[in-house]
Order: C-alpha cells, then structure tokens, then sequence
C-alpha cells in the first residue's frame, strides 16, 4: 500500500528531475537504494512544465511504484505466486489518501478474495 502525498515519492522525483542522487542532496548514502526502486516507476521522459504537472506526476509514480512492487513481488516470491493463482491468497496494491482516509484498491481482486 502507498499513500498520497508520499515525500520519498515526492524526493524521488525531485531528486530524478534535478539529476542529483540522494547521497549528493543528503549526505546520507543509504538512501540512494531506496530512491532508485521509486525512480524506476517515473515516467522514462518526464519533464513536468508547472507544479500541477510536477504533482500530477508524483501521484502517477507513487500509482506504478505500487503496481511494480506487486510485480516484484511475483517475481522474487514464486510461493506466493503460486498460492495467488491457487486462488488461496490475493496480492493486491492500494493507495491510501492521507486527505480523506480512503482507499483504493489499484487492481480487481480476484473473487476469492472478496468474500
């Protein structure tokens, strides 16, 4: 689950848009691994012209940062994956809205999982 409003989306971006690491912004090398799993949901020519834009895009990252850990997910876990196409568990990626406390789920869920 990833939320709105998220700052190491919104670092990410920042930090991908000014082409600075986090070590280089920070001090702090240990953030760099974080910061490049969310850059690789940024759109691959994002170039946001005004700060809706800019905003817009940080929502869209934090939107494919959730759906590409499901990915990743299936990819590094074949148990898992194997129990979701069983039908005896469900992986599924939401966002939560830190403004109105609602969730969305980013993906049907299968119909074993909705009972």
């Amino acid at each position: 689950m990833g939320h709105t409003k998220c700052g190491a989306v919104t670092a990410a971006v920042d930090l991908a848009l000014s082409k600075t690491s986090a070590a280089e912004a920070t001090g702090c090398t240990n953030l760099d691994s974080l910061i490049g799993e969310i850059q690789n949901s940024i759109g691959c020519h994002a170039s946001p012209k005004s700060q809706e834009e800019k905003e817009t895009l940080i929502e869209e990252t934090c939107t494919r940062n959730i759906l590409r850990t499901i990915g990743t997910i299936h990819q590094y876990s074949p148990a898992l994956l194997a129990l979701e196409r069983d039908g005896r568990i469900a992986v599924a990626g939401a966002k939560y809205d830190v403004a109105t406390g609602r969730i969305d789920f980013l993906s049907d869920l299968p119909e074993h999982a909705r009972q």
